[in-house]
């Protein structure tokens, strides 16, 4: 049997335990992460009074996926959009996938006037409204 010298056990304990450390870190950042975005999505979801924004379809808070209401940001994400209320709106499942195929455009401002353009396969518009908070 080979003994470990004791400095050599404790950095290995003690690397242990801020991998155990950064995990619980990383575990509680997702956890807080998810909370903050139930409590945006919320109050989305009040301000819109429960309803689609694009076609004004009823939808739940919470629920089966197609009945579920879908907090749509308005300026993406992935190009630096905010997660807070001012940049997301209500949306159902059809017109959230409408508008990522690029058949819904949205436009405005979700607090108060959104202007929504349905467009053909050809980009051709078909109809244009508005929504107001």
């Amino acid at each position: 049997m080979r003994l470990i010298k004791p400095s050599r056990l404790d950095r290995a304990h003690k690397q242990r335990d801020r991998q155990i450390a950064k995990r619980a870190q990383k575990r509680h950042k997702e956890r807080m992460l998810r909370y903050a975005d139930s409590l945006v999505r919320e109050i989305v979801y009040k301000r819109d009074h429960g309803r689609c924004r694009a076609c004004g379809k009823s939808v739940k808070l919470h629920g089966h996926l197609l009945d579920v209401m879908h907090a749509h940001h308005v300026i993406y994400r992935s190009a630096q959009g905010s997660d807070a209320p001012s940049n997301r709106l209500s949306t159902c499942a059809s017109c959230h996938e409408a508008e990522h195929q690029g058949l819904l455009w949205m436009k405005g401002q979700p607090n108060s006037v959104m202007t929504f353009t349905r467009v053909d396969a050809n980009g051709r518009i078909l109809n244009t409204w508005e929504s107001r908070v």
